[in-house]
């Protein structure tokens, strides 16, 4: 494999140490920069949980808020439509009484 039996030299040569060290070099070059990319990735994916994290907390409160803010608006609307009817009939009962007075 390193050379045939006649001395020719073939493809398969035994790299020589410069050779190995230059590829070795260049192997922990891209292993480093695979490292370097995907502690970039992770940093990223951080911040993104955490923006979501605190959107959704922001958001649910306000939800929160809105629906207190809608329930007091409900219970208000009901005793101003109640208020309303009462109203609305006693004027019934008043000219019934200015009419028989």
């Amino acid at each position: 494999m390193y050379g045939l039996a006649t001395g020719r030299s073939s493809i398969h040569e035994r790299p020589t140490k410069s050779a190995r060290m230059s590829q070795l070099k260049s192997t922990i070059n891209d292993d480093l920069e695979a490292r370097e990319f995907l502690a970039s990735l992770e940093s990223g994916i951080q911040t993104i949980v955490s923006f979501l994290t605190k959107f959704d907390a922001h958001t649910r409160f306000q939800i929160n808020r809105m629906e207190e803010r809608l329930s007091y608006l409900e219970r208000r609307l009901t005793f101003l439509e109640s208020s309303t009817v009462d109203i609305s009939t006693q004027p019934d009962l008043q000219s019934n009484d200015m009419l028989n007075g």
